[in-house]
């Protein structure tokens, strides 16, 4: 105690006991939890820098790594010693120091959010009192989940026993739940009016009695902003939101409904005031009066019939129904915060933090429970309190005292058995099956209908049964006992000091928050938090576990997994009971010591040995630090860790001791000498075996590319072979088809293939065709790449004769004489055609393409040439139109035009004419001309530039006119 109060005057709140913390509350702000302090324990040995809350959950992290175990941090103490701000400032460091392994943005996300929901739980599960500005009302477990790499996955929260009496009911100087205040004081004015609610919190029955005026350390106009921003930031909607909201108001107005004699039975006063509530709620109107009113009763048939309910019961339903709205909402909200705390990961699934973890996920609690309280009238919700804290006490000696003394003596180590202040006959009398007084507690529920005659139920049952329990006493069972009212008291002695505990309401407050009626209620509810409530069936729906059942077996499952998890302990203290800063009681924190065992917990550790390994566990662990066991060693585990310590430790021998089985270390110091050895060793590992991976690595590297040289070579020979073949084989198919997919290397053969078989493919066509259609057939191969999308009618299904007017006798007379003059010696095309003249005057001709030249004859005259014929080597373009005219426009050099329009009707010869032409440029060698496909030509016949224009009419034979100054038109028959 002494020690405590030195190190108090010198504001330092916190001091070790071995891994244990004690912790003092200073009753003010300090300035000890920064992020500069934060990390300068990041890592750190425990005892290389003074006490810190920092310190223990820097090390329950990395154990948890290390052993890859779940590892808890167990917060105890009285109420009022400071366990909710321990609690928010070990999960500040844990969701700092964690690694990450996801997006920034989810990980910043799941930073805020661990930070945040301790503070959003107090809004809905703390409230003042006397003694405390922010009491918890509620217990939970707030986890971490992190991988085998130290990255968070993720969170859990788990919730115990809200007191949910206070919501209705409270003692003098007791305020309700801080979000009641919150919402009154800090909501805008569009929400209170929309929720009709007023600022005044005396203006509401179940905010009365308790202290109505502002409290100096709480705000709650900005404590209320503060819930608003951490539900936004958590993901929680703004439809949820106002929910919320909506049931806290219903409670609110709940509060306010007063009932009226009715006949035998009540009424509600105020119905317009029920019409609020069933529309916050969403239930209807008369489904919420009957639910107020009447009562259920089961007449001598069987069959169930409601009664109006007399006003007392029509009270205590009511109030039944506000914690019951409360209850549910609380739980609702740590579910959504649950789900919100559970991320899918990338490339697997969600971690659902279960009771079943996978192997490769840790999970670091804090575990902050109610701490031990003693009031004036103390009832059920103390006993439970008080329960839990007596659990924890239980595990605490446990797990510190008990259980090393006894594994010292299995071990064969020598030790005098240190005694100390056992509390497990206390938690027998609550645990016990039989005669325990939570089983009477139920039994005396169920046996009476009438709640008074329950309560004088479950005191008769105590006094017959634990009367001589060492842990017990009444005025019954003890008359001397003069604090006791008789018939109305029971005593039991706590770890911390006896309570004296009044019957009234333990069986009310022990029955289900959620009867059959109110079950009913909520599945018709359709306001969005009430609705989610999971009802297996409205017909027939079974009451559900006891408030008592429910909270013990939460306790013991807690308790029992705590035994499996590797266990830390903070032990709050509160330095006096007026909460005055920089002043220490010093018989208060001597009688707290006194009941939390530290006296004991410090001798066993000044005498004990609390850190112990296996032989084989710590063979397999330390062996590479010591060079006669590492990498080979052929002695038994108990060998090697002799060896081990004899190199490493020399001078340690009193503080390390060899049982049967494990090795016992005095401090941890000596375990954190052997982890920086480790540390130190492993860099050398890691450098062998990187070496010798490498190593290893490029000669099998060296293999596989030499044996993978030789298949690729052997495998690309085989390839060419086998593409040679498909294309071979495919060459030498006659019929068109898909020819092979081969690699990129072999493109160039693949084509020339193709061009080969497609020439000889071309050949053998070729040579089936007559002698006398391949010159026909040739010209129309040329013609279909002229005029091929750009003039449909091109007479490609005529029969192309070249020399159309060889039937007529003069014609070929006179060819003959045109050949000796003109010196040509084949005549490739002749036909008749509509000649302009540069008078502009249309002339009836006969075109003669030879070989070289384009001369036009007048029939009308035997068909003699009046003019020299046109050389095609000074050709320069031809023009002919898209549609189904025959015009042909010829340049030449030196601005020679030649325009005529075939004449005959029933054949397309334009096609056949372009094409020849070409035919017999490409025999002369010479370049192609240009070929123009317009709708309107431009010539200049008369020296000038003029338009050619078509115009389709119902007329016999084509004609030039001229139709403007510089317009010609060729008036073509439709």
């Amino acid at each position: 105690c002494r020690c405590l109060k030195n190190r108090f005057k010198n504001s330092t709140f916190y001091t070790y006991i071995n891994d244990i913390v004690v912790s003092v509350n200073p009753f003010r702000s300090v300035k000890l939890y920064a992020s500069q302090d934060a990390d300068s324990y990041r890592g750190r040995r425990m005892f290389e820098k003074p006490p810190h809350l920092f310190a223990l959950a820097d090390l329950a992290y990395r154990e948890a790594l290390r052993s890859n175990k779940d590892a808890c941090v167990l917060i105890t103490g009285e109420s009022c010693s400071g366990k909710t701000v321990v609690c928010k400032v070990m999960m500040r460091y844990l969701a700092r120091a964690v690694g990450s392994s996801r997006s920034p943005q989810e990980d910043g996300r799941l930073r805020k959010l661990l930070l945040q929901i301790g503070p959003l739980l107090d809004a809905f599960g703390n409230a003042a009192g006397v003694r405390n500005d922010n009491s918890s009302r509620f217990g939970k477990d707030l986890s971490v989940a992190v991988d085998f790499r130290g990255q968070l996955l993720g969170g859990h929260i788990r919730h115990f026993l809200l007191e949910r009496t206070r919501v209705t009911s409270r003692s003098a100087g007791n305020r309700n739940f801080h979000i009641f205040y919150q919402l009154l004081r800090g909501s805008s004015d569009a929400l209170m009016k929309s929720l009709q609610l007023k600022r005044e919190a005396s203006s509401y029955s179940y905010l009365r009695p308790g202290d109505q005026q502002q409290l100096q350390n709480i705000n709650d106009k900005s404590d209320f902003k503060f819930v608003e921003m951490t539900m936004c930031l958590a993901g929680i909607e703004q439809a949820q939101q106002l929910a919320i909201w909506s049931v806290v108001a219903a409670i609110l107005h709940l509060g306010q409904v007063k009932f009226d004699r009715y006949d035998t039975g009540a009424s509600v006063l105020n119905l317009p005031l029920i019409e609020v509530i069933s529309k916050q709620i969403g239930v209807p109107f008369d489904d919420l009066e009957i639910y107020l009113c009447f009562k259920v009763l089961q007449d001598e048939f069987g069959k169930l019939v409601q009664h109006r309910a007399p006003i007392d019961e029509a009270i205590r339903q009511r109030d039944n129904l506000a914690q019951a709205l409360y209850v549910h909402m609380f739980d609702w909200l740590v579910h959504k915060l649950n789900s919100l705390l559970q991320p899918s990961i990338s490339s697997s699934d969600p971690v659902a933090f279960t009771a079943d973890f996978d192997k490769s996920v840790r999970r670091i609690s804090l575990v902050d429970l109610y701490g031990f309280e003693k009031q004036e009238a103390s009832s059920f919700e103390q006993m439970y309190i008080n329960y839990s804290a007596e659990k924890l006490q239980n595990f605490f000696l446990w797990h510190t005292i008990k259980r090393n003394q006894d594994e010292y003596v299995g071990e064969q180590l020598p030790w005098q058995e240190e005694c100390f202040r056992d509390n497990t006959a206390t938690c027998d009398l609550f645990d016990d099956s039989q005669v325990g007084v939570f089983t009477f507690l139920d039994r005396s529920t169920e046996d009476q209908m009438d709640l008074e005659s329950a309560d004088k139920c479950f005191l008769d049952l105590l006094d017959e049964n634990v009367d001589t329990h060492q842990s017990y006493s009444s005025r019954q069972a003890d008359p001397g006992d003069t604090i006791l009212c008789p018939f109305l008291d029971f005593k039991i002695v706590h770890f911390a000091s006896p309570v004296v505990y009044t019957i009234s309401g333990f069986s009310s407050k022990n029955r289900p928050v959620l009867d059959t009626r109110t079950r009913q209620l909520f599945a018709k509810c359709s306001n969005v938090v009430l609705r989610e409530y999971d009802v297996q069936s409205v017909a027939e729906v079974t009451p559900g576990s006891s408030v008592g059942v429910e909270f013990r077996n939460s306790v013991r499952d807690l308790v029992d997994g705590l035994k499996t998890q590797d266990a830390y302990h903070v032990r709050c203290i509160k330095p006096n009971d007026t909460r005055t800063p920089n002043y220490m009681d010093e018989a208060r924190v001597c009688q707290q010591i006194e009941h939390l065992g530290l006296r004991e917990t410090i001798l066993v550790a000044k005498r004990g040995y609390p850190y112990r390994m296996t032989y084989a566990e710590f063979f397999r662990r330390y062996r590479m630090i010591c060079r006669s066991t590492f990498p080979r060693f052929r002695g038994t585990p108990l060998a090697g860790c002799r060896q081990i310590v004899a190199e490493r430790l020399p001078g340690e021998a009193t503080s390390i001791v060899f049982g049967r089985r494990k090795i016992f270390f005095k401090s941890l110091r000596l375990r954190d000498n052997l982890e920086e050895f480790r540390e130190e060793a492993l860099k050398t590992v890691i450098v062998t075996v990187q070496r010798a991976w490498r190593r290893h690595t490029a000669r099998r590297q060296l293999k596989l590319s030499i044996s993978s040289r030789r298949i690729a070579r052997c495998y690309r020979r085989f390839c060419k072979r086998r593409v040679l073949s498909l294309i071979q084989t495919r060459y030498q198919q006659p019929t068109a088809g898909p020819w092979p997919t081969v690699p990129s290397e072999f493109d160039l053969l693949l084509d020339l293939g193709k061009r080969l078989h497609r020439r000889q493919h071309f050949s053998r066509a070729i040579e089936r065709i007559p002698d006398e259609q391949r010159v026909a057939i040739r010209l129309k191969t040329i013609g279909y790449g002229i005029f091929f999308g750009k003039r449909q009618y091109w007479g490609y299904s005529n029969v192309w004769g070249g020399n159309h007017l060889a039937g007529n006798p003069a014609f070929r007379v006179q060819s003959e004489k045109l050949k000796k003059q003109w010196k040509f010696c084949e005549l490739l095309f002749s036909a008749d055609t509509v000649k302009i003249n540069s008078h502009l005057k249309s002339r009836d001709r006969v075109i003669v393409l030879t070989e070289s030249t384009v001369l036009f004859a007048d029939p009308s005259q035997g068909f003699a040439a009046k003019k020299s014929p046109l050389e095609l080597s000074k050709l320069i373009s031809v023009t002919f139109t898209p549609g189904t005219d025959q015009l042909v426009v010829l340049k030449f050099k030196h601005n020679t035009e030649a325009v005529f329009v075939f004449s005959d009707l029933q054949q397309d010869y334009v096609g056949e004419f372009v094409s020849t032409l070409m035919f017999a440029l490409a025999k002369l060698s010479l370049p192609c001309p240009r070929v123009l496909v317009l709708p309107t030509v431009e010539t200049s016949l008369t020296g000038s530039s003029m338009t050619l224009e078509v115009d389709y009419q119902f007329r016999q034979n084509p004609q030039f006119v001229k139709t403007a100054s510089r317009i010609i038109t060729l008036l073509w028959p439709a």
